[in-house]
This record gives C-alpha cells, structure tokens and sequence, in this order.
C-alpha cells in the first residue's frame, strides 16, 4: 500500500533530481530516502528513476505517477488544511514578495479568490526583491529565474520554456534569422538578471547550441518592459512561452515568435517560505496558491518542446 511519506520523497526526488539535496531538504539519511524510493517501485511494480551521470531523473512511468502523486499529496494538504481551520479563525495580513513577471495573468486573479475565501485576511504584495532574504525571511516569496539566497523551505512549481521574438517591423527591416548563430549579429533586448554570457538553445530533436550573448542596447528587469521593447521594433529577446501566449491573447500581432524549433533554457518559477510551523494565514495562501497553479503550466508549451 502507498506510503505517504515515500510519496512526499519520490516528488522531492523528481523535483530535484538529487538524492542528497532532497535527502537535505527532507531531514532523512539517505539510505531512508531510497529505501522510499525502493517500497514505491515494488508496490507499483515499475521502475520510476534512473540513474545517470549527475542526476536521478523518472522514466516513463516515473513521469506519469509524478503527476497523480502531486495530487494526491495535495488533497491530502488540503483535507488536512480543512480539519486544521475547523476551530482557528484565519486572519490578519500575508506579506508576499512576488517577480513582477508572475503579477498579470494569472496571480491577481489568485489573490482575488483567496480574499475572498478568507474574509477576515488581507494580503499584501511586494515586487521589490532584493537580494538580502533579510528582507523577505519571514514571509513568503515567489520569484522566476535565478533564486535568491536564501535560508527559507524552497519548492520549484514549474519550468517554462523561453523563445525569441520580435516584431513583424523588426521583421521586414532584417529579416529572420534562420538559426541561433544569427541572432549574434541582431540588435538583442537583454533581461537582466541572466548572467550567463551564452545563450544555450535546443531543437525539437535534442540539438544543442550556444552562442555569446549579443550585446545589447537595451536593458530591464522586467517582463512587461522587455515585451514592449519587442513589440515596439526595437530588437529581438526571449520571452517565457507562457507570458508571450498570454500577451498574444490579450494583442494580436504585437510581435511573432522565430526560431520555432528552438527553445532557450526554461526559466524556473519558486515558491519560498520560512521552515518550521507556519501561521494559519501563511499555510492557507500557499495552500491555495499551489491548488491555483495556471492549467498552462502541466502542458507542452511549458514542460515540454
């Protein structure tokens, strides 16, 4: 019969690919982690992981007991949320710091249902991210790309492609570029805050290539400003695929995707939040936070190329 507990391990493992660091994360040897590992393979009677040179990744199999597993777990917070509340008001404020990227489309719609369940909350939320966790130790953070330092319990919720584009202006002055060695040559709108100084990208068969990051004449840290840099002609630059989607729906034509076979690295989406026993308040907005997560994200247009 499935465990709990070897449950909660084998998504650990899945979402790391790293016995130690789940092993860490979870407060368990190693030998207890695989051991979970081991129960969970001879109940279902499949090989989930395998192992190769630097990382556990799931098989077939793996993948699709991934996905009931994080049901399962969740349902089961929830149930266990839902027992917990039964004689504890919720209220008071939730801090969150939040990438300005995750804002429009999805989170303020989020929050607007939370406020609603909850009446006696209210929810604060904050896009100045800083480096120092100072700022933001005891509350809850959700940021996209590179993690801040931090000392907090860290859950990645998905990864998301990225695809260049630009706009049919930018288009009909230089045309497209056929393969990712031409985009050296292109005027190239940089997102801060990738400090790579390659720009690693992969086909729909596997095929890697990487390129220097062409220098670029303008710079933002945020989303909505580099898709207007894109969508005004003033270069090509990546976007996450589900950010470009969403501001096609909502402007037809404001700029195209080229190099359709090609995608860059995905960008990670992180939820932070303090170790130990959270407030009430707290475990209720991540609870419903990650029971509110975009459909888009278990699709190909995320996960996959």
């Amino acid at each position: 019969m499935l465990q709990f507990k070897e449950l909660h391990s084998f998504v650990s493992v899945v979402s790391s690919g790293s016995l130690s660091s789940s092993a860490k994360t979870l407060q368990l040897s190693k030998s207890t982690l695989s051991r979970h590992l081991k129960n969970l393979e001879q109940d279902t009677g499949y090989t989930l992981l395998k192992r190769m040179p630097k990382s556990l990744v799931p098989t077939e199999a793996g993948l699709r007991f991934y996905s009931y597993c994080e049901q399962i777990l969740r349902i089961a917070n929830e149930a266990k949320h839902e027992l917990a509340t039964l004689d504890e008001k919720i209220q008071g404020e939730v801090v969150v710091y939040v990438d300005n990227g995750l804002l429009r489309g999805w989170l303020g719609d989020v929050v607007a249902q939370f406020l609603t369940r909850f009446p006696d909350v209210s929810v604060t939320l904050k896009t100045d991210i800083k480096a120092n966790s100072n700022q933001w130790r005891d509350h809850i953070l959700l940021c996209m790309g590179s993690l801040p330092e931090t000392s907090q319990r860290q859950e990645k919720l998905c990864m998301l492609w990225q695809g260049v584009f630009g706009s049919k202006e930018y288009f009909s002055r230089n045309g497209y570029p056929q393969s990712p060695e031409d985009l050296i040559n292109t005027q190239w709108l940089q997102l801060l805050g990738n400090k790579s100084e390659q720009l690693v990208m992969t086909d729909q068969r596997g095929t890697t290539l990487s390129v220097p990051v062409p220098s670029s004449r303008i710079q933002s840290d945020q989303l909505v400003l580099q898709g207007d840099a894109i969508s005004h002609g003033h270069g090509l630059g990546l976007l996450p695929l589900w950010q470009a989607s969403m501001r096609l729906n909502a402007h037809p034509g404001c700029f195209e995707r080229c190099l359709n076979d090609w995608v860059a690295d995905p960008l990670p989406i992180w939820l932070c939040y303090p170790f130990g026993k959270l407030a009430k308040k707290q475990r209720a907005f991540i609870d419903h936070i990650k029971g509110n997560l975009p459909k888009a994200w278990n699709t190909e247009i995320c996960q996959s190329m």
